[in-house]
């Protein structure tokens, strides 16, 4: 299982950024405060499918966004 810990970045487990991304059964760590689970933004989608698990470590952190900037469409996030 994979841990993402970034150190003087932001870190991400999945990021879409204009594109599509689609994940089934998966699980997400996160050890750092920079550190975001799920993120899609300017027009990124990502679709997750079946388990999914995500553990940032604290409820501070954050497990999943997206983000809008002018002139892109927005992000999106699909859990089913």
């Amino acid at each position: 299982m994979p841990l993402i810990n970034s150190v003087n970045v932001i870190g991400h487990g999945l990021l879409a950024i204009s594109g599509q991304i689609t994940g089934q059964n998966l699980t997400i760590n996160g050890l750092a405060k920079s550190t975001y689970g799920v993120y899609a933004m300017a027009g990124g989608q990502i679709h997750l499918q079946g388990d999914l698990n995500i553990d940032m470590g604290s409820p501070e952190r954050v497990a999943m966004a997206t983000q809008h900037d002018d002139g892109y469409a927005p992000g999106v996030i699909e859990a089913d």
